[in-house]
């Protein structure tokens, strides 16, 4: 007994001795714990993690005409989840549906932000907490997720069945358009990823607007893109699946597939950040 104890005693001083590193325990599949609560007004949307080590999100909030609406905030965490700092959006309509998405980040570490109460691209500068309007798209679009790809920022909108091009200089093109994205009952595209790999975007839609599938089918489609910058031909990554509503799985594409970052202003010595850039493509078949 005596032993017993004093290997206890041993074992425990061990592990507690400076310098001695004792491993965490590992964790099991689909452990799910709090990262860290967000400040008011809450409602975040997708969480980006930046080449700094730290991790964003933005805030959203319906127009609600029981109270007194605030604008939308960004919120910035250390990588263990300890929050760190937050920034005001300027110039939102309160009045509106109003929220903000950080969607990526710029070759200088500005924050990529989606703002879609008025329909704009914007970036936010962490270092000097300045905000600025890239880009403004049609009234009514509702910028959704956001990629670096050939010439450009690609900008799925949750409203409409396009697919934006913001060229570094802030021109707004209708680059693609397709019943595909169209969307039943306000259900439409949101996540978008470049695989540099296969020159083709990975497009998540929550439900497809064709009439072929049950309304409630969601799916993940590709879409080519050819030397020039202009779109091929769309098809899906797998059979529709009914009620997956998929929102970001286009920033973690399958592994298998059925075929059915810049700065602005532009910079000559720019280049994508090493958190920006596409992972391995895919290997669809």
């Amino acid at each position: 007994m005596r032993r017993l104890v004093a290997g206890l005693v041993l074992a425990l001083a061990v592990a507690g001795a400076p310098g001695v590193a004792v491993a965490a325990p590992e964790r099991e599949k689909w452990d799910t714990r709090v990262f860290s609560l967000v400040p008011p007004p809450g409602y975040p949307a997708y969480v980006h993690a930046h080449s700094n080590g730290r991790v964003y999100a933005g805030t959203y909030l319906a127009r609600d005409p029981r109270r007194a609406s605030t604008p939308s905030k960004v919120v910035e965490w250390s990588a263990g989840g300890t929050l760190l700092r937050s920034w005001t959006v300027p110039g939102q309509d309160l009045d509106a549906d109003h929220g903000v998405q950080v969607a990526h980040e710029t070759a200088d570490g500005e924050l990529v932000l989606l703002e879609i109460s008025r329909s704009r691209v914007m970036t936010l500068d962490t270092r000097t907490g300045r905000f600025r309007t890239v880009a403004r798209l049609p009234e009514g679009a509702v910028p959704n997720f956001a990629t670096w790809g050939p010439r450009g920022l690609y900008v799925t909108d949750y409203g409409d069945g396009v697919i934006w091009r913001v060229r570094r200089d802030g021109r707004v093109q209708e680059w693609f358009r397709a019943p595909e994205l169209d969307g039943v009952a306000g259900f439409g595209t949101t996540g978008i990823r470049w695989m540099k790999g296969r020159r083709e975007l990975l497009v998540a839609q929550q439900t497809l607007g064709t009439g072929a599938t049950l309304p409630t089918n969601g799916a993940l489609l590709r879409l080519p893109v050819d030397r020039h910058g202009r779109p091929g031909e769309l098809s899906t990554c797998g059979p529709p699946r009914p009620a997956t509503c998929p929102t970001a799985s286009a920033s973690h594409a399958p592994a298998t597939c059925t075929s059915h970052s810049r700065a602005w202003p532009p910079s000559s010595s720019s280049s994508t950040p090493a958190a920006a850039r596409s992972p391995a493509s895919p290997r669809c078949h």
